[in-house]
């Protein structure tokens, strides 16, 4: 029984990905991107943390998608670090939530170069980390 719960699983995870895929694809051409101008990136959301805990992008347009296996509601905040001589602040970018009804936050941002990071309030240990670079390095 637990096999045919991680299979639908993984089944459910590839359409989504398929789905949020031809979406990107669709809105890049309508906005004159190449296809390989399109970013996508999941993580999985669990008491642990995110898996995985980070990733890299160019800068542009990324979509992403975070699964909710938390067990509650998380509330998402999409934040730009700044760092000088003073220490790190962070910029609210965005926020969402992925509640448990729909077990996932399905969205997208044009990234500038530099340091994100998507938490969950309340939960400050649990982070995921987006570093972007300008397109060409």
């Amino acid at each position: 029984m637990r096999n045919v719960v991680r299979s639908s699983q993984i089944l459910l995870l590839a359409v989504l990905l398929a789905t949020l895929f031809t979406i990107a694809v669709q809105s890049g051409y309508a906005q004159g991107r190449k296809r390989s101008d399109v970013q996508i990136f999941s993580t999985v959301l669990r008491r642990e943390g995110f898996f995985p805990p980070k990733a890299k992008a160019k800068e542009g347009v990324v979509y992403f998608l975070v699964q909710n296996r938390l067990g509650v509601d998380a509330n998402l905040r999409v934040e730009r670090e700044q760092g000088n001589a003073r220490g790190v602040s962070r910029e609210f970018v965005r926020g969402g939530t992925a509640s448990l009804a729909r077990g996932k936050w399905l969205d997208s941002h044009n990234f500038t170069p530099g340091e994100y990071v998507i938490s969950v309030d309340g939960m400050p240990e649990l982070t995921f980390h987006l570093s972007v670079t300008a397109n060409g390095r």
